[in-house]
């Protein structure tokens, strides 16, 4: 394989390492590039048959990976081209979550957006316990709403009410909440990285596999959301704290909601990538996301 974004390292007796090193770039972004690169080894690994443990991990100084390429998102012209992006990553993510041996998030540092979604289609998630590692879904405080199935694998992991809240507000959490709620299986010391992967792994190769996922749509969850959803205001004026473009993003993040719960996770991918178009060509979005793309330091 002809690799620039990610190294796959099998050193190890006990399991692959999957470096992500994006070239070019001080943090890891997904793009295009990254994705196929990521399909390749995919791929691969399947091919290999090997029932080692993958860990995915950031090579970076610092940060885990911190959401999608932003000029990338930018130099989209049309529905049809974004739409190609957004199913492009559901694809791969769904073919890495289908992956017959478990798989790993190592997270160090911020995970966030695209980078949270390709955590969440990994079998199990450990995070470091450091103040710097954080994890969250921040679309819509850009007037967007996660691509890659973030609508419908965080609700899977956290439960609705915390799956909404933070798709809905954007907020980052902790480590150490992240475990709290689900969305991670354990944390570890930033002093004994090695030492704490180790045991994690064999901790993981304990489990009994495959994974037991809880479903995504269930008469539970659906009422949950009912109830959420009754509560929503479509008629909320914005506000200097919730401007325009977060209530769009708010509204098609719950269609996306709704649609996985009520017709299964394939609609719900499908509404994600639909919906993006809509409001990715908004001009306050556009403003924003290019006032972003410079101040972010893997630009």
């Amino acid at each position: 394989m002809n690799l620039r974004h990610l190294r796959m390292d099998e050193s190890n007796p006990g399991w692959i390492n999957l470096w992500v090193d994006v070239e070019g770039r001080s943090l890891n972004v997904m793009s295009s590039q990254v994705f196929q690169e990521l399909d390749e080894v995919t791929r691969e690994l399947r091919a290999a048959g090997s029932a080692k443990p993958v860990v995915v991990r950031s090579a970076k100084a610092r940060g885990n990976i911190v959401g999608a390429d932003i000029k990338e998102i930018i130099a989209v012209q049309s529905d049809a081209e974004i739409q190609s992006f957004m199913k492009l990553g559901q694809d791969i993510y769904q073919a890495w979550e289908d992956l017959p041996f478990p798989t790993i998030a190592w997270i160090r540092g911020a995970c966030l957006g695209g980078g949270l979604e390709w955590a969440m289609a990994c079998h199990y998630r450990f995070a470091c316990g450091d103040s710097e590692t954080v994890l969250g879904m921040p679309e819509c405080k850009l007037g967007l709403l996660p691509g890659w199935g973030g609508t419908q694998r965080l609700p899977r992991w956290v439960g609705i009410a915390e799956g909404w809240r933070m798709l809905s507000r954007g907020d980052s959490i902790s480590g150490r909440t992240a475990l709290e709620c689900g969305l991670v299986d354990g944390l570890w010391d930033a002093d004994r990285e090695e030492e704490c992967l180790r045991e994690c792994v064999q901790t993981v190769l304990s489990y009994p596999w495959p994974r037991a996922c809880k479903p995504l749509s269930s008469t539970e969850r659906l009422r949950q959301w009912q109830e959420i959803a009754s509560t929503l205001d479509s008629n909320q004026t914005p506000s200097e704290s919730t401007p325009a473009m977060t209530l769009r993003s708010q509204g098609m993040i719950a269609k996306a909601i709704t649609a996985g719960l009520e017709h299964g996770f394939d609609d719900g991918l499908r509404c994600e990538r639909e919906a993006f178009w809509g409001l990715l060509s908004q001009a306050d979005v556009q403003q924003g996301l290019q006032r972003f793309a410079p101040r972010r330091p893997a630009t």
